[in-house]
């Protein structure tokens, strides 16, 4: 077995880079500045994907549980993994990605995906979710966490 985490924090001057590599390998929208400096960022250390978790913006603060400190969190995988039907979101990624959101508060985890979102498969991501213990709403799915 490689030695390597599987997991790794992308490093402060590195953000850029994964945000843009991220848009190369067909995240379906522009990443925002606000995510590349706020956001946290991971890669997979096999290069298969790329994931950020961040506070929710203050624009969806009124959609929002109100009082349940959250956050919400974004990924993709390469090419190459999408083409092996390998998921961003396996076992192992849920408990990294919920256990480090639950140790900054959060109480809850979204994953923010309306269902108008232009190339996002909303229907099937909420199903896929679904699987992991996340209950679809009108902004996407979410998972309380500590449960």
């Amino acid at each position: 077995m490689d030695a390597r985490r599987f997991i790794e924090l992308v490093p402060d001057a590195e953000r850029i880079w994964a945000a843009r590599l991220a848009e190369a390998w067909g995240y379906p929208r522009a990443i925002s500045e606000r995510e590349v400096e706020r956001g946290i960022w991971f890669r997979f250390s096999d290069g298969s994907g790329i994931a950020w978790l961040l506070e929710p913006h203050p624009d969806w603060a009124g959609l929002l549980a109100p009082g349940v400190p959250a956050l919400v969190w974004h990924g993709i995988g390469s090419p190459a993994a999408r083409k092996r039907r390998a998921r961003v979101l396996s076992p192992r990624t849920a408990a990294f990605v919920e256990g480090y959101a639950e140790s900054l508060g959060a109480q809850r985890l979204y994953s923010l995906v309306p269902d108008l979102t232009p190339g996002v498969p909303a229907a099937a991501m909420r199903r896929y979710l679904a699987r992991y213990g996340y209950v679809a709403d009108k902004l996407g799915s979410y998972k309380d966490l500590g449960e």
